[in-house]
């Protein structure tokens, strides 16, 4: 009888870290997240020599090295923890005043594509092998999809913007408040009258983006989608990630094109929603999503043309949206979405409701320059977090 020591993982972060980071089994294999991602890069590999023994099994002499053994490398992730650490007590938060039943978060930097924190509730401390169940563990920003409502009507108007047949300046008639398709009638809040796309962004008028929706073509709908990434797998290389679902445009009928509009008959994952606009937020460029740390910005892929980028980006920061009254807030689930801040403006506590499903979160550029600002939501209305890099608290991990 003898005894021998061992080594195993234990993580600092715990539960800040766990979805993202997985865990190992007892022969510190990766079993999920990037534990299992990059299994190959830190578990190294064995070496191989021929030799001589006794009967007893003792090596008696080295006769040659057959192949060399080879350590695990280091690997550098782009999250930082501080980020991180604010992310998970922010989502942790907003999840318990809501009493929602679970949500997510993810941070990217538009600049590199860098993915800077992710994180989701239900958490785990991948140290307690008591709390690793299948339930728990699983990376629901990566994996989970949803129907992500209206956070979809950016995207629907850059597809009207990138046609050629609309621009910051257009103004759609909205009047009487309500929209007929078929036998399905789509309303308004108000009667907003004759607005243009900043407003109808502002507003989230469904009878506005009915409008723009049905007088495109499925097919540029569809392709401005498909450039900004949805109905496909990011290219992070996260085990287990979900490609979302965007149906063939031949399937399209002008029923489902409004409805689409809206933010349903599709579904997404709140990593994908962060990349498209992550991407919107590069001014057209899709950086490839990296959880790896990156020396140089990869140059990307152009998803939209710069004119379309740039109306976008009028339209956004033409509109300053307004914290809803307590008494107009949708008791169902409800998202939020952040705005560039004035110059000179401290940015607002929570924006105007213009969702409703999941939790979905990115880096989006101030309108005067190209600081991020971290924005998230959750699925029960926690209204919206702001942050500067530059003076995020470290985390005491």
């Amino acid at each position: 009888m003898y005894t021998s020591r061992e080594y195993r993982r234990y993580y600092p972060a715990s539960e800040v870290s766990g979805h993202l980071l997985g865990f190992t089994n007892v022969d510190d294999a990766g079993q999920e997240g990037l534990e299992l991602a990059f299994d190959h890069w830190l578990a190294g590999e064995d070496g191989a020599k021929r030799v001589i023994q006794d009967r007893y099994g003792r090596i008696v002499q080295n006769v040659e090295s057959i192949r060399p053994a080879r350590p695990g490398r280091d690997l550098v992730l782009s999250i930082d923890l501080r980020i991180q650490y604010l992310a998970y007590r922010e989502l942790k938060a907003a999840i318990r005043d809501q009493r929602a039943r679970a949500g997510s978060a993810v941070v990217l930097d538009v600049a590199s594509g860098e993915v800077l924190a992710m994180v989701n509730q239900p958490a785990y401390n991948p140290n307690d092998r008591e709390q690793i169940q299948a339930a728990t563990y699983r990376n629901r920003a990566a994996t989970d999809i949803f129907e992500p409502g209206s956070s979809i009507k950016p995207f629907f108007v850059a597809a009207g913007l990138a046609s050629g047949k609309y621009d910051n300046r257009s103004v759609i008639d909205t009047s009487p408040g309500f929209f007929k398709v078929g036998v399905k009638i789509f309303e308004d809040e108000h009667n907003y009258g004759a607005i243009d796309i900043a407003t109808v962004l502002a507003k989230s008028s469904n009878v506005g983006m009915a409008h723009i929706a049905l007088t495109l073509p499925p097919q540029e709908i569809w392709t401005t989608l498909t450039h900004l990434g949805f109905g496909q797998v990011t290219t992070s290389g996260y085990p287990g990630e979900s490609a979302g679902l965007l149906p063939a445009y031949s399937q399209w009928r002008p029923i489902g094109i409004v409805t689409m509009s809206h933010g349903y008959g599709l579904s997404v994952t709140p990593l994908q929603l962060a990349h498209a606009y992550a991407t919107i937020g590069a001014f057209g460029i899709a950086r490839p999503v990296s959880f790896l740390r990156v020396e140089a910005a990869a140059p990307g892929e152009r998803a939209l043309e710069a004119r379309c980028a740039a109306n976008c980006s009028a339209c956004s920061s033409r509109w300053w949206p307004q914290k809803a009254p307590a008494s107009s807030r949708p008791s169902r689930a409800t998202a939020y979405r952040a705005r560039p801040a004035p110059r000179g403006k401290p940015p607002p506590a929570a924006t105007r409701p213009i969702a409703t499903w999941r939790c979905s979160a990115g880096w989006l550029p101030r309108a005067s320059h190209a600081w991020p600002r971290w924005w998230s939501s959750t699925n029960r209305a926690p209204g919206c977090t702001w942050a500067d890099r530059s003076q995020l608290p470290y985390s005491p991990g």
